[in-house]
């Protein structure tokens, strides 16, 4: 009896890795379930087609859905921003899963970096471009494989989306010290960071729990991350619940009581110094 798309994709995406399959429905069907944005991903929601894939079969709750699609709206608007300023910079993509943002971005050479069985996906999913290059490595284990791609001279942007929060912070601070070792003075760093508040009541979710992967690791402040690693200074943070209407918002009111007015979500900017 032959498998369907669906189960094929599901039976090769384990531990972290099937929490790529969020995003990628989130991006994919942003008019859905965020309409008040104008964010639509025809690439993402042509792919989830072709695997029959819909948030249901990931899970009724929608609220990681709309979460993920505000992360991307903001992601989108920092990076165009980052690239005006200086066109021909490269964008790392680490832990890309099956991010759609490098073609988005089509006048952008894009380094995206994932495990070996997350790259495989992403070459029979996701049609090739000269653009694009990808490394199929462990992070933070095999990060220096990404070396022969990094040009001294010219500061890349680095994007990591909807991975550190799995971690175990030991970990964080290992990938995001690598990364300082390995990258130039002047790269900008885009990483998203949650208040443990969020991250306690989003690890009761049965969506979570079903799959035996739970988050790790919070930060009360993002700016907190600089006080371990004096190279890397923080910029600015953007909350992405801000995005969401106010009833699409009820899931946060017990967290952001215990976060007393910090935010719970947010995609924080960061530079190399």
């Amino acid at each position: 009896m032959s498998t369907s798309p669906t189960e094929q994709l599901l039976s090769q995406l384990h531990g972290i890795s099937w929490t790529l399959l969020i995003p990628l429905l989130a991006r994919a069907y942003a008019k859905t379930y965020l309409p008040q944005h104008t964010f639509h991903d025809d690439l993402a929601l042509d792919v989830a087609q072709t695997l029959k894939l819909s948030p249901a079969d990931i899970s009724s709750d929608t609220f990681p859905i709309r979460l993920c699609i505000a992360r991307s709206i903001l992601i989108d608007r920092r990076l165009r921003l980052l690239l005006q300023e200086h066109p021909k910079r490269d964008v790392f993509v680490l832990a890309c899963g099956l991010d759609t943002l490098p073609f988005r971005h089509k006048e952008t050479s894009f380094i995206c970096a994932d495990l070996p069985h997350v790259i495989e996906q992403r070459r029979q999913c996701l049609p090739s471009s000269p653009q694009h290059t990808l490394c199929a490595l462990s992070i933070p284990e095999e990060l220096h494989q990404i070396r022969p791609y990094i040009h001294p001279q010219q500061p890349p942007i680095v994007l990591i989306e909807g991975l550190l929060p799995y971690f175990p912070e030991e970990k964080v601070m290992q990938t995001l010290r690598t990364l300082c070792e390995l990258f130039p003075k002047g790269t900008d760093l885009l990483i998203d960071t949650y208040h443990p508040a969020l991250l306690t009541f989003a690890n009761m979710s049965a969506t979570f729990r079903r799959r035996q992967t739970l988050f790790q690791y919070g930060l009360h402040q993002p700016a907190d991350i600089t006080k371990k690693l004096p190279s890397l200074q923080h910029l600015e943070s953007f909350d992405i619940i801000e995005l969401l209407p106010w009833y699409m918002k009820k899931r946060c009111v017990f967290p952001a009581w215990f976060a007393r007015g910090r935010p719970l979500a947010t995609l924080s900017h960061f530079y190399i110094v």
